[in-house]
């Protein structure tokens, strides 16, 4: 009744291990055109999901923000030159540095 337990050998677990190993990549091999429609459905279409709300979101969002900050611009650039009574100079791009004014 009592059986005794013997323990693999390295080399035999490797021998076991290599054809298992084997038929699992050809398995995958097999299997990887049915994981790309799974690949859209299960990342692709969720972060299309929430990519299009925080787009709509944003899209509704930015563009007050744009305008109240031109606007805010504008306004301080015309409050300086009434306190001053000059305009605001224009800084000159590294381009127009080296050339000469005429």
């Amino acid at each position: 009744m009592h059986r005794s337990r013997t323990r693999a050998s390295p080399s035999e677990v490797a021998t076991e291990l290599v054809p298992l190993s084997v038929g699992l990549g050809i398995l995958t091999m097999a299997l990887f055109p049915f994981a790309v429609p799974g690949l859209l459905v299960f990342v692709v279409l969720p972060l299309a999901l929430v990519a299009v709300p925080a787009l709509l979101l944003a899209a509704l969002v930015v563009p007050p923000l744009w305008l109240a900050r031109t606007v805010s611009r504008r306004r301080s650039a015309a409050r300086v030159q009434r306190i001053t009574g000059r305009h605001r100079v224009r800084r000159r791009r590294r381009s127009e540095v080296g050339r000469a004014t005429s």
